[in-house]
C-alpha cells in the first residue's frame, strides 16, 4: 500500500500474490483509489487458482463488479473451469452459492447498467395419452 501511496502504481507480481490482502488494507484505511484499482485488477485477472479468493473478497466487501466478473469467468470458461479441482473445492465449500452462480452463468446475462436479465425459455407443455 505504501508503494501505491507514493507512486500511484502497484507491482504486478505483488498484486497477483496479495491482491485480496491489499484490498482489505485499502478498505480498512479507506483509500478509495486503491480500492477501485484493486477491484478492477482482481476482476480482470481471475483464474482457477484465485477464483475462490476473489469471490470471497467480493462477498466480504460487497463488490458487485468483482462478483459479476467471477460469474462471467465461469460463463466464459465453463468447459475448462467446471471440470477443475478448484471448482470442485469451491462447490464443496459453497454448494448453494456455486449452484446460483452456475444458474446465472448459464441462464442469465448482465446488461450494461449492471442489472441481471434472465433469459426465459419457452417450454411447450404437451399432454400425451399413453392409452
Amino acid at each position: 500500500m505504501i508503494e501505491f501511496l507514493y507512486t500511484g502504481e502497484i507491482n504486478e507480481d505483488t498484486f497477483e500474490e496479495l491482491g485480496e490482502d491489499l484490498y482489505a488494507i485499502a478498505h480498512k484505511y479507506e483509500v478509495e483509489s486503491l480500492k477501485e484499482e484493486c477491484e478492477r485488477r482482481m476482476g480482470s485477472s481471475i483464474n482457477p487458482t484465485n477464483f475462490n479468493k476473489r469471490y470471497q473478497c467480493a462477498k466480504t466487501y460487497g463488490l458487485p463488479m468483482l462478483e459479476k466478473a467471477c460469474i462471467k469467468y465461469i460463463a466464459d470458461n465453463k468447459k475448462q473451469f467446471l471440470f477443475s479441482k478448484e471448482w470442485e473445492k469451491f462447490k464443496s465449500d459453497n454448494n448453494e452459492t456455486a449452484f446460483e452462480m452456475m444458474e446465472i452463468a448459464v441462464c442469465g446475462e448482465f446488461s450494461s447498467n449492471g442489472n441481471l436479465y434472465f433469459i426465459l425459455l419457452n417450454i411447450n407443455i404437451v399432454n400425451i395419452d399413453y392409452n
